[in-house]
This record gives structure tokens, sequence and C-alpha cells, in this order.
């Protein structure tokens, strides 16, 4: 007894005597497939789509995954439409919901995960915490609101350069506004709020801290409509800059003659072109040098320092 290479005995016949006989050619039997090992479709079935809904953060239909693959529905498409129906897939994708209900278009669920991750890392790349913005109920009104992460963007980089200025006069008026920074990264991250009103918002911040760089009065609601008109920060800081030098004797020239020439005058001519007010300003002028050459109104000092300040 011989022991073969793989540890199976292999037995030796001694050769015959006499004249060797030539072997008679055999074909050989082939060896029996190896049985398969056994499969349990179904609970390969269960694990694939039991894993999928773990990705979603869906492990709570485990069960209700178990009981289809149970009444004979494997395949995932019949799968999925189930599962769809569920309320818990609805609280889950709820944005897509929200999407449904305007007659729009929905995301698949890789498409939907991928702008959840694209959201997070956007606001993870200003810094926000762990746990603020980055659950799926956050991410939500986002999608069901159109939000893209582009857009996401730009309303965190409005919020960054607000938040971030060093500027006191900014702070100020924003503490003045009732705004905090938690009140307003809520503003600047909220999706039910249009770009538009953030950047009007935003804008009237930077239009009254011109103002009241200069002392000058805040008015919210008139800083407001100038952003709608377009005024600009470096326009508004020129113009509060112009108004600050010629406030004071136009107003006192308003006393003195019997007229009025307030900050609202001034700014409606300085940023409105308001043809009114620039006359008013203009008659006050006129009313001054006219009685100059006898009893003036201002002393001439005055009066020469405003004409080199170009205010006459």
């Amino acid at each position: 007894m011989v022991t073969g290479p793989l540890g199976g005995a292999v037995g030796l016949n001694p050769p015959p005597t006499g004249t060797p006989s030539t072997p008679t050619p055999t074909t050989p039997t082939p060896a029996p497939a190896p049985e398969t090992p056994g499969i349990d479709w179904n609970q390969s079935a269960y694990d694939v789509m039991r894993q999928m809904l773990d990705q979603y953060g869906l492990g709570s239909l485990s069960s209700v995954l178990r009981k289809l693959i149970e009444r004979g529905i494997t395949d995932q498409a019949s799968v999925m439409l189930e599962l769809q129906n569920t309320a818990e897939w609805k609280q889950r994708f709820a944005g897509n919901e929200m999407l449904r209900q305007r007659g729009l278009g929905v995301l698949t669920p890789a498409e939907y995960l991928a702008v959840e991750r694209s959201y997070a890392q956007v606001l993870r790349n200003y810094g926000l915490p762990e746990g603020f913005y980055d659950d799926p109920s956050d991410f939500a009104g986002f999608i069901g609101n159109q939000v893209s992460a582009a857009e996401l963007q730009q309303r965190a980089q409005a919020y960054s350069d607000l938040a971030n200025r060093e500027d006191s006069a900014i702070k100020d008026q924003l503490r003045a506004m009732g705004m905090g920074q938690g009140d307003l990264l809520a503003y600047m991250m909220d999706p039910n709020r249009a770009a538009p009103l953030i950047q009007r918002k935003y804008q009237t911040v930077l239009l009254s801290a011109a103002a009241r760089r200069q002392n000058l009065g805040v008015d919210e609601e008139y800083a407001g409509r100038l952003a709608e008109l377009g005024v600009t920060e470096g326009d508004a800081i020129r113009g509060y800059g112009s108004i600050k030098a010629g406030l004071h004797t136009f107003q006192t020239l308003g006393d003195i003659y019997g007229s009025t020439f307030d900050q609202r005058d001034y700014e409606q001519e300085v940023f409105e072109a308001d043809g009114q007010s620039a006359r008013k300003r203009h008659g006050l002028a006129s009313q001054e040098r006219a009685a100059f050459s006898g009893r003036s109104g201002l002393d001439g000092r005055t009066l020469a320092r405003d004409r080199a300040a170009g205010q006459f």
C-alpha cells in the first residue's frame, strides 16, 4: 500500500510474468460534479436588501422586508415599490414627497443620498459643528425646495462674510436688529426663504452700518428700500460720508430760514436723485448766499468751509 499525493491509498498489482501485453486504452470516466452548496435564495435577497435599507437609514423596515420576501416578492423593483409606500420611507425621503406634491420629478434614492452628502460637505466646509444641519430631516426642506448645493454654498458664504466681518458698526447693527449669530445662521440656511430676500436682508445690514459709522440715524426700512434700488455698500459709504459733511449745516439753515432739511431729504437726494430734495437744499444755499452780503445766518467761516466741501 502506497500513499498517494492527496493522502489516499494507491494499490499496486505485481507485473504479470511472460511477455507484457499492450494495455488497452480506455475512455476516462468523468468525475462527478461537486454538489452545489445549498443556498437559501430568500435569505440572500433579504440580506442584500437589508444592507440597502441600512445604508438609507431605514433598518426599521427590515421586518416589512422579511414579510414581503416570505410572500414571494423577491425582485428588487417590486420590493422597492412596496417599501416606498410605507410611512417610514416617506419620512426618510421627505424631500421627494415635497417634490411630488408640487408635481415635480423625484430623485432616486442614490441621487437623494448624493445630494445630502453634497449639502453636508458644503456646511462642513464652513465649520458648522457635527450634529447641526447634517440630519436627513434638515436636508429634506432643501431638496423639497430644489435648493442646489451651489445655492446653499452662496447662503453659507453670505453668512460667513457677515459673521466674520470685524467692523464693529456691522456687529452693532446686527444686535440693533435683534439678530444674534444663531438667528442669522438659521435665517441664512432656511430653505423657505427666497434667495433675494436673504440678499436684501444682508444688504440692508451693510447699508445701515454705513450710516451708523457716520453716527447718523439708522432706518432699517429705508435701508431695505435702498437695497431694492440696488444701492451698494460702496455707494452707501460714499453717500453717507457726504451727508455727514453737510447735514448739520443745512439743518441749521432750515431752522434759520423757516424750512426743514433733514437726513431723509439728504438721503433721497444722494441715493435716489430726488429733484425736490435737491431743490430744497439748493434753495437754502441760495438764501444763505443772498444774505451773505448783509447779516448772514451763518458766519463766513462756516460758509467757506462748506463751499470747500462742495456743499454749495
